[in-house]
Protein backbone atom coordinates (compact mmCIF):
# COMPACT_ATOMS: atom_id res chain seq x y z
CA UNK A 1 0.00 0.00 0.00
CA UNK A 2 1.25 3.41 -0.67
CA UNK A 3 0.43 6.16 0.94
CA UNK A 4 1.26 9.54 -1.15
CA UNK A 5 2.16 13.22 0.97
CA UNK A 6 2.93 16.64 -0.02
CA UNK A 7 6.12 16.78 -1.75
CA UNK A 8 6.66 19.84 0.65
CA UNK A 9 7.46 19.11 4.09
CA UNK A 10 6.53 21.39 7.02
CA UNK A 11 9.67 21.35 9.00
CA UNK A 12 12.74 19.40 10.08
CA UNK A 13 12.46 15.54 9.21
CA UNK A 14 14.68 14.77 11.58
CA UNK A 15 14.38 16.43 15.43
CA UNK A 16 16.14 16.24 18.90
CA UNK A 17 19.27 16.80 20.58
CA UNK A 18 22.81 15.23 19.42
CA UNK A 19 22.83 11.29 19.90
CA UNK A 20 18.71 11.48 20.33
CA UNK A 21 17.49 12.30 16.86
CA UNK A 22 14.33 11.33 15.66
CA UNK A 23 11.90 11.52 13.04
CA UNK A 24 9.33 14.81 13.13
CA UNK A 25 5.83 14.16 15.23
CA UNK A 26 5.07 15.62 11.30
CA UNK A 27 6.66 12.24 9.69
CA UNK A 28 6.01 10.17 12.70
CA UNK A 29 1.89 10.97 12.08
CA UNK A 30 2.44 9.65 8.24
CA UNK A 31 3.81 6.42 9.96
CA UNK A 32 1.24 6.09 11.89
CA UNK A 33 -1.60 6.22 9.26
CA UNK A 34 0.18 3.25 7.02
CA UNK A 35 0.12 1.56 10.19
CA UNK A 36 -3.76 2.15 10.70
CA UNK A 37 -4.28 0.97 7.03
CA UNK A 38 -1.88 -2.17 7.30
CA UNK A 39 -4.35 -2.73 10.60
CA UNK A 40 -7.27 -2.98 8.61
CA UNK A 41 -6.03 -5.71 6.33
CA UNK A 42 -5.69 -7.86 9.74
CA UNK A 43 -8.97 -8.11 10.21
CA UNK A 44 -10.53 -11.23 8.20
CA UNK A 45 -14.06 -9.57 7.29
CA UNK A 46 -12.10 -6.47 6.09
CA UNK A 47 -9.52 -9.07 3.39
CA UNK A 48 -12.65 -10.65 2.68
CA UNK A 49 -14.78 -7.32 1.55
CA UNK A 50 -11.65 -6.35 -0.21
CA UNK A 51 -11.24 -9.51 -2.68
CA UNK A 52 -14.61 -9.59 -3.26
CA UNK A 53 -15.10 -6.26 -4.57
CA UNK A 54 -11.31 -5.64 -6.19
CA UNK A 55 -10.97 -9.24 -6.94
CA UNK A 56 -7.48 -9.86 -5.34
CA UNK A 57 -5.97 -11.14 -1.77
CA UNK A 58 -4.49 -8.45 0.74
CA UNK A 59 -2.43 -9.60 3.99
CA UNK A 60 0.10 -8.24 5.44
CA UNK A 61 0.65 -5.39 3.03
CA UNK A 62 4.12 -3.90 2.56
CA UNK A 63 3.82 0.02 3.27
CA UNK A 64 5.23 2.73 1.38
CA UNK A 65 5.37 6.46 2.17
CA UNK A 66 6.32 8.72 -0.46
CA UNK A 67 6.84 12.09 1.03
CA UNK A 68 8.93 15.28 0.50
CA UNK A 69 12.02 16.46 -1.58
CA UNK A 70 15.39 14.37 -1.47
CA UNK A 71 16.93 17.93 0.18
CA UNK A 72 14.34 17.29 2.90
CA UNK A 73 16.13 14.42 4.02
CA UNK A 74 19.78 14.87 3.67
CA UNK A 75 21.31 14.62 7.08
CA UNK A 76 23.31 11.74 8.31
CA UNK A 77 21.31 10.42 10.89
CA UNK A 78 18.20 10.25 8.76
CA UNK A 79 19.32 6.93 7.02
CA UNK A 80 20.37 6.00 10.76
CA UNK A 81 16.60 6.70 11.77
CA UNK A 82 15.17 5.00 8.95
CA UNK A 83 16.57 1.97 9.16
CA UNK A 84 14.66 1.79 12.74
CA UNK A 85 11.87 1.28 10.12
CA UNK A 86 12.07 -1.89 8.82
CA UNK A 87 8.02 -2.75 8.00
CA UNK A 88 7.47 1.14 5.62
CA UNK A 89 9.65 2.08 2.92
CA UNK A 90 10.14 5.81 3.02
CA UNK A 91 10.91 7.28 -0.12
CA UNK A 92 10.91 10.91 -1.68
CA UNK A 93 9.28 12.25 -4.78
CA UNK A 94 12.88 12.07 -6.33
CA UNK A 95 13.38 9.02 -5.81
CA UNK A 96 9.90 8.14 -7.11
CA UNK A 97 10.56 9.89 -10.08
CA UNK A 98 14.42 9.03 -10.45
CA UNK A 99 13.05 4.99 -10.57
CA UNK A 100 10.10 5.99 -13.38
CA UNK A 101 12.51 7.15 -15.64
CA UNK A 102 15.58 4.79 -14.98
CA UNK A 103 12.24 2.51 -16.15
CA UNK A 104 12.17 4.09 -19.80
CA UNK A 105 15.79 3.64 -20.34
CA UNK A 106 15.89 -0.05 -19.26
Amino acid sequence: MVEFKLPKVKRNTVVGRNNREQFSAEINSYIAQTRVYRSYFEDPNNRRWFEKKYGFKVYKPKRYLVVGRRNDFECDEWIEIKSDYTDVEIVTYDDLVDTVVSQFYQ
